[in-house]
């Protein structure tokens, strides 16, 4: 998620310095990825039961990886099929990061389990804006935009292996513990 904060903070960059256009441009990039979203959102069920949360976990973080590597080409037509990609790609990797809370934390934790995964998710993105802003001022939105996609595609390439290890945690009463 944290490629995803940088990736947003890049977008007018590449809006204005790559592509030319006005910033209302990114209103139209915004659509085509809200399109990919829902997209994407429809199939991610019957994909995750196919694929298992950690492989639709890790292709949706590998097209976002892509699509995010794919706004540095200065082409319309190819940046706004980055941003299909992207909207197609991420919400695989939420819905099997919240599958997989559901599916593995203890129902009478659910409620703080899934509150702990929103700010583990979510709270990178708000870092990666603003390190995507701070990198802009350092550097052209090319290279942020290479590095934010070499490290997206390593984490996607990583999480699979980690969840190997993973244990399935029976529903159980913790309350005795507490």
């Amino acid at each position: 998620m944290l490629v995803s904060g940088v990736d947003g903070a890049v977008v007018f960059a590449v809006v204005d310095h790559g592509l030319h256009r006005e910033p209302g441009f990114t209103g139209v990039l915004s659509a085509v990825q809200g399109g990919g979203t829902v997209l994407g959102g429809l199939i991610a069920g019957p994909l995750l039961r196919r694929a298992g949360e950690a492989r639709l976990s890790a292709v949706g973080g590998l097209l976002f990886a892509a699509s995010v590597a794919l706004r540095a080409v200065p082409w319309t037509p190819v940046v706004t099929a980055a941003s299909l990609l992207s909207g197609l790609g991420l919400p695989w990797v939420l819905v099997a990061a919240f599958t997989a809370v559901q599916r593995i934390a203890p129902r009478d934790l659910l409620a703080t389990v899934s509150a702990t995964a929103d700010t583990v998710l979510f709270v990178p993105a708000a870092v990666g804006m603003a390190l995507g802003a701070g990198l802009l001022a350092l550097t052209s939105y090319r290279p942020v935009l290479y590095a934010a996609a070499f490290a997206g595609a390593l984490a996607a390439a990583y999480g699979p292996r980690k969840s190997r290890r993973a244990v399935r945690t029976p529903d159980r009463d913790t309350s005795a513990a507490c």
